[in-house]
């Protein structure tokens, strides 16, 4: 985690927990980037090369697409069960 400009002792138990919470979230979204982006790459790209052929590029757009409705319903899902 980063160092920051406040003492933990100047802040809140709940403030600290949203910070947390903040990082956390932070972080997951940067390993689901990672992961999507990996398995998409891998997917659509069959050599790599200084440009992606326009089928490389639509792929790659299907997938990530793929991916954002997957996200977008499993969010979705989590709500309705929590409300």
């Amino acid at each position: 985690m980063s160092t920051n400009n406040y003492s933990s002792s100047s802040l809140s138990n709940e403030e600290l927990m949203e910070r947390f919470q903040r990082q956390m979230q932070l972080q997951y979204s940067q390993n689901v980037l990672e992961t999507v982006t990996d398995k998409c790459f891998n997917k659509c790209i069959a050599s790599p090369s200084s440009t992606l052929s326009t089928n490389e590029k639509e792929c790659l757009q299907r997938c990530m697409d793929r991916f954002v409705e997957a996200m977008n319903l499993v969010g979705k899902t989590l709500a309705e069960k929590n409300s």
